[in-house]
């Protein structure tokens, strides 16, 4: 199982819930940001600044046997220096017959498999919320 702490919550949450739920953080993470700027310690001239490796290109790589997979659930863990986020994917029984039999293998349960962790530095979280919320909820359908 991929949870790694007892005081974990599940959570069963939608994409609007998750988005709404960001839209509210980003205040919070942005005062942090501020104090983590005001606290940094000047920068050496022997070593490149963060504006030197804003510059430089990022190669994205997505590897060709790589596969998607759906995820239903999420749960958010945090640290003093990291948040990881794991998915889910429901995993329901395979029960063959009526709506009955469906129903009786259910109340055994569901698994939800973890099919991807993201652990960010902290100091980071603020931008990876910013980039979910800046994805548009709903899809421009193109008319002709």
């Amino acid at each position: 199982m991929c949870r790694s702490s007892r005081d974990a919550k599940r959570t069963d949450l939608t994409r609007l819930d998750v988005v709404g739920i960001a839209r509210g953080l980003i205040p919070f993470y942005d005062s942090l940001r501020a104090v983590e700027e005001a606290t940094k310690p000047p920068e050496s001239t022997d070593s490149i600044s963060d504006e030197e490796m804003d510059q430089v290109p990022l190669n994205f790589v997505i590897p060709t046997g790589m596969t998607s997979r759906y995820a239903h659930h999420m749960i958010v863990q945090a640290t003093d220096f990291e948040v990881t986020i794991s998915f889910f994917e429901l995993k329901a029984p395979p029960a063959l017959g009526g709506v009955e039999i469906q129903r009786e293998a259910l109340k055994q349960g569901v698994i939800a498999e973890c099919v991807a962790r993201v652990t960010i530095a902290r100091a980071r979280y603020s931008d990876f919320i910013r980039a979910f919320v800046n994805v548009p909820l709903e899809s421009k359908k193109e008319t002709h």
